[in-house]
């Protein structure tokens, strides 16, 4: 092939990729190919398995002081949770708040062997103080994301099935302080193996090294989850998750925090950006009503 046959080939190749870039208002991306049009495949939660974890009370020799947000995150989700249909753990002999490090990792484990069958999505809230190394138990001692997530990658009755992490902690002592801005700017024939990794969303309150916030109004929940399930009230009707979770980003990264609790401290102000990290294979979306604006005003975003 000559040089000019393989300059034509590349300039037409380019003209039908073009075609490509599409959006959709409701922030499904669509691409549009010569044959038509290809969505991502949509994944409804229709009824999900809900795990709320909320650390508040932790002993004086873990250096950390009490969770004063926990009560209004553990509300705050709890409230979501019953507008999305997603059952809460409500079991008298099993304990979910105020665990110590090793009592978290026995409760996932524990969870993780429940017969998730009839549900569409497993759904994990997590509160607490934390570390470099990992969220703290109450005896301030770390357990590693990978022995939270670990015992639902091998659950059968999970397999294709989203697996949501929304974890609101610390994750070092690093202090964002922010960068100046000069201007505004089907059927198969053979069995389905589904990769061990597949489906799998967590969402942390901050990036890896950072701190979280707590909001300044005492009891109102922290920063994270306050605008987490505030977005989630307002969106979850019509926007699939990780589009939330930008919206989540942008609003809290705009904000400005100090450390709660702390007088010793110069009250300088802080910015915070919660990150996540996804293997989901489908859009997923929650199955909720369109907000009453008349019965709960919420602010944009």
């Amino acid at each position: 092939m000559n040089s000019m046959s393989k300059l034509t080939g590349l300039l037409r190749n380019r003209a039908a990729f073009t075609h490509y870039k599409q959006w959709s208002p409701r922030g499904l991306r669509t691409f549009a190919t010569e044959t038509g049009k290809f969505e991502p495949e949509k994944h409804k939660i229709q009824k999900g398995f809900g795990l709320v974890v909320v650390n508040e009370k932790f002993c004086d020799s873990s250096k950390f002081e009490n969770l004063v947000s926990a009560n209004g995150d553990k509300k705050n989700v709890e409230e979501f949770c019953q507008s999305a249909n997603i059952e809460i753990v409500n079991d008298p002999n099993l304990s979910t708040h105020d665990l110590k490090a090793n009592e978290m990792e026995d409760l996932f484990n524990t969870i993780s062997k429940k017969d998730f069958s009839s549900y569409d999505a497993f759904i994990c809230f997590i509160s607490s103080h934390g570390i470099y190394e990992g969220i703290c138990g109450i005896d301030g001692k770390a357990i590693p994301k990978d022995k939270i997530l670990q015992p639902f990658k091998n659950c059968d009755d999970l397999a294709d099935k989203p697996k949501l992490f929304f974890i609101n902690s610390c994750r070092g002592g690093k202090k964002d302080t922010g960068v100046p801005q000069s201007k505004a700017v089907a059927d198969h024939a053979h069995p389905i193996i589904h990769p061990f990794e597949a489906d799998i969303l967590v969402a942390f309150s901050s990036v890896d090294g950072y701190t979280s916030y707590e909001k300044d109004e005492l009891g109102s929940g922290s920063v994270f989850i306050t605008e987490l399930t505030k977005v989630f009230k307002k969106h979850a009707h019509n926007m699939n998750l990780t589009d939330m979770l930008t919206i989540v980003s942008k609003k809290i990264s705009e904000g400005k925090f100090q450390l709660a609790n702390d007088e010793s401290l110069s009250p300088e102000e802080y910015k915070q950006v919660p990150s996540f990290s996804s293997t989901l294979r489908k859009a997923v979306y929650f199955d909720v009503s369109e907000p009453n604006h008349q019965a709960c005003v919420v602010q944009d975003g």
